[in-house]
Parts: C-alpha cells; sequence; structure tokens
C-alpha cells in the first residue's frame, strides 16, 4: 500500500468530516460527541430538542452542558468509556425524573487504536419505562386480589365438604329435621361464596 501524500490525506480527511455533518445533520437520534477532553464537539438538532442544549454549547466542557441535561453521573461515565475503551449502555433517570436509553461508545482512531472521545446517544423512553411501572402495578394488585380471593374462599369451601358428610348421616337416619337444618347451612356458605365472588369481580 502507497504512502499518501499529505494533501491525499487531508482530502480523505475533509470527506470524513463532511459525512459526519451530513449525518449528524439529518439524524432523528439525540447525540453528542465529547472529545477526550471532555468538550463538546458536535450535537445533532434532535440532542438540542430533547434537552437544554444550544449550539453555543458546542466547544464547552462537557461537565457544564450535563447540567442541562440534567444527569449527574453522566461525566463520571463519559471518563469511564473513554479510559477503558468499554461500550456503556444502560437505562438512567434524570433529576428531572425523565429516562432515557443511554449508549456511550469510544471514539475510535483506528490508526492508532485509542480512544478520542465518546459518542453519547440519549434516547427518551420515559413512556415506557412509565407503562412497565403500571402493568407492575396492576400485576401486583391482581396478585393481592388472588390472594384474598384464595383466602375467603378456604372458609366456606370447608364448610361445605363438612356439610356433605353432615347431610349423607342426616339422610341415612331419615332426620328430616336435621337434613333441613344442615341444607340451610349449605344454602348459606353457598351464598358467602357467592358474595366474595361478586366482591372479586367488581375490583377487576
Amino acid at each position: 500500500m502507497k504512502n499518501q501524500t499529505p494533501e491525499e490525506t487531508d482530502y480523505e480527511l475533509d470527506d470524513l468530516n463532511v459525512d459526519i455533518e451530513n449525518y449528524l445533520a439529518n439524524t432523528i437520534i439525540p447525540q453528542l460527541y465529547v472529545d477526550c477532553n471532555l468538550i463538546l464537539r458536535k450535537i445533532t438538532i434532535p440532542a438540542i430538542n430533547q434537552f437544554n442544549l444550544t449550539p453555543d454549547d458546542i466547544n464547552q466542557n462537557i461537565q457544564e452542558v450535563s447540567e442541562k441535561i440534567n444527569f449527574p453521573a453522566l461525566l463520571k461515565h463519559i471518563k469511564q468509556v473513554i479510559n477503558t475503551g468499554n461500550n456503556l449502555e444502560k437505562e438512567i433517570q434524570t433529576s428531572d425524573n425523565r429516562w432515557f436509553q443511554m449508549n456511550i461508545l469510544p471514539y475510535m482512531i483506528r490508526n492508532e487504536n485509542k480512544s478520542n472521545g465518546v459518542m453519547i446517544t440519549l434516547i427518551d423512553i420515559t413512556k415506557r419505562i412509565e407503562v412497565i411501572t403500571e402493568l407492575e402495578k396492576v400485576n401486583a394488585e391482581q396478585s393481592t386480589l388472588l390472594y384474598k380471593l384464595s383466602h375467603n374462599l378456604k372458609q366456606p369451601i370447608s364448610n361445605i365438604g363438612l356439610l356433605a358428610d353432615e347431610l349423607t348421616e342426616a339422610f341415612n337416619k331419615k332426620d328430616t329435621d336435621q337434613f333441613t337444618v344442615w341444607i340451610e347451612i349449605l344454602r348459606s356458605a353457598s351464598g358467602k361464596m357467592n358474595k366474595i365472588i361478586r366482591d372479586f369481580t367488581n375490583q377487576l
């Protein structure tokens, strides 16, 4: 492979910068590029719209900019990725109670195999987290209702089992009076079960 002239190298870098600028100008994803000196170098329009950022924040230290994003640990995570060269992906909650899917990737210089900063993607997942939280709440409520239903039905069901034995004995003895008493108790137990089930159904 032949060595490139400085002019050829500059031309390739210009093309690369144009490609990057075109991508950042047209992407719908909120992204920030922070160099290894923790200076915010590039920012997408969706990121500006998502947070309280402006073009004036470019070339500022990310520590100052991160205050607008309302995520105090952002600086720590950026330093971690720059130092280790490892990707970082996690769900984060900002101080204004919004949730984001955060991905921080090292921005590598291929020829030197080292990180020259990071690319940060922050996608708002607040609605998704709210839905999941609501589903967990509903599941917990249903579990509580099922437990109460099971607990409240145990006694009537147990009573019906005992009454069946007593009814059989009264029937065999031709004890009409006692048979009638047991029938009424059985009806009462059945009524209690129906009420429990109705109450449970009304809570769904």
